[in-house]
């Protein structure tokens, strides 16, 4: 099973934005990240058969770029919001349905689901996997889960 998980890319300072969290747009540099990735995600060796993100806004600029060059719509699941925890996509890790889909999250979601792949096997030969790095904002995973639940391969995309 191959699945995509795309941290949201640059929106600014949560603590001087001064609306709904929720609302918090992607800035000029997140802007170009959001743009760049897109045909990098495209391009990967993989169809990409889904779009599905959190309803912030911020996640769903990140990812429509690709929505509108892939040709699918950006499905929203609140699940994937900050404040959900990592359980929803620790459940998609391995599920049939997210197979070639890109899922598009947050910081406080990417965290917890890091440890979960470690625990799978992510890094044990490459100790350059450094979670800092992992978490750049408009970077992306590219992750493959085998039928045992194992991550057999792993490619980190840093944005432009």
């Amino acid at each position: 099973m191959r699945l995509t998980i795309v941290r949201h890319a640059r929106a600014g300072s949560k603590r001087a934005w001064e609306g709904d969290d929720e609302l918090r747009p992607l800035d000029e540099l997140g802007r170009v990240q959001a743009a760049a990735l897109a045909p990098r995600l495209a391009a990967a060796a993989r169809p990409v058969r889904r779009v599905i993100s959190s309803p912030a806004l911020r996640c769903v600029q990140t990812v429509q770029p690709l929505a509108d060059l892939v040709g699918v719509p950006v499905e929203t699941w609140d699940a994937l919001g900050p404040n959900a925890g990592a359980a929803a996509v620790r459940t998609a890790l391995g599920h049939p349905a997210f197979d070639d889909v890109v899922l598009c999250t947050h910081g406080e979601v990417l965290r917890p689901l890091l440890r979960t792949l470690r625990r799978r096997g992510l890094g044990r030969d490459n100790a350059s996997l450094h979670g800092r790095l992992l978490l750049v904002k408009g970077s992306a995973w590219l992750v493959t889960i085998s039928p045992d639940g194992a991550v057999s391969s792993f490619e980190h995309l840093t944005p432009h």
